[in-house]
């Protein structure tokens, strides 16, 4: 039973993607969910098909993202999950020829956001001895790959997050997990594979099942995670890549 029935869950980047996927299935368990975003318009979007509530947010901003527990706080009095799952990944690009400012915006979102997010939150889940963060990295963060440096180390980094999160706060009842993915087909991957047959191809065959994992297989995967059904498992980087990283091409 995956049942999240009047839990708190807050899901940041929940207007796209395996955040709106999330969003949409654990609105499905009846729970609460709000969803954090900087652009207002995909938010609203995804809180007209459920019943999800939005607040627009900056995580890379402190101020932002303590005044948006503080409302879920105040409007819920409690907080059992929040979902780190807002993240960018611009055009791959040589190291040697990155931009610090990429470098920045990456390591910002990716990194600083999901630091900013679950320190806020852990606040009051360590007072009311209880808590789920479900920490989305990726399977860059777990193998190599081509130009894809800054942000391969921005996932790195949440699953070595992870880990340290999830010994430092079981003592409070709290538990922390990640889910990588390999290529979701979401907005951000297909400004990759629109008119790039050769590189959607190339990802097609990185995979044994010749197929690129949807948003609701992520989501399916936060569930699980973030719900009673998986209460053993803490600190652990789960996978969901259709068998890519074992995969002897």
């Amino acid at each position: 039973m995956t049942t999240l029935k009047e839990k708190v869950a807050i899901i940041t980047g929940g207007g796209t993607g395996i955040g709106q996927a999330t969003a949409e299935l654990f609105c499905a368990e009846e729970a609460r969910v709000i969803i954090l975003g900087r652009r207002q318009e995909p938010l609203r979007e995804t809180c007209r098909n459920t019943s999800a509530e939005y607040l627009v947010c900056d995580i890379t901003k402190g101020q932002q993202v303590k005044e948006a527990v503080e409302r879920v706080i105040s409007s819920y009095q409690k907080l059992d999950i929040l979902v780190n799952n807002a993240g960018i990944h611009p055009a791959e690009t040589n190291l040697t020829e990155l931009e610090e400012k990429v470098i920045d915006e990456i390591l910002g979102i990716n990194v600083k956001g999901t630091l900013l997010m679950s320190k806020y939150a852990l606040k009051y889940m360590q007072k009311q001895g209880s808590g789920n963060i479900v920490n989305i990295a990726s399977i860059l963060g777990v193998i190599g790959a081509e130009e894809t440096a800054a942000y391969s180390a921005s996932k790195g980094a949440v699953i070595a997050l992870t880990r340290q999160m999830a010994i430092e706060n079981a003592r409070y009842g709290i538990r922390v997990n990640s889910v990588s993915p390999s290529i979701v087909e979401t907005d951000m991957a297909r400004r990759y594979l629109e008119g790039n047959h050769k590189f959607r191809q190339r990802m097609v065959n990185a995979h044994p099942n010749k197929r690129i994992i949807t948003p609701q297989e992520a989501a399916q995967t936060v569930l699980y995670l973030a719900s009673g059904a998986s209460s053993g498992i803490n600190g652990q980087n789960i996978v969901v890549d259709s068998g890519r990283s074992i995969y002897d091409r």
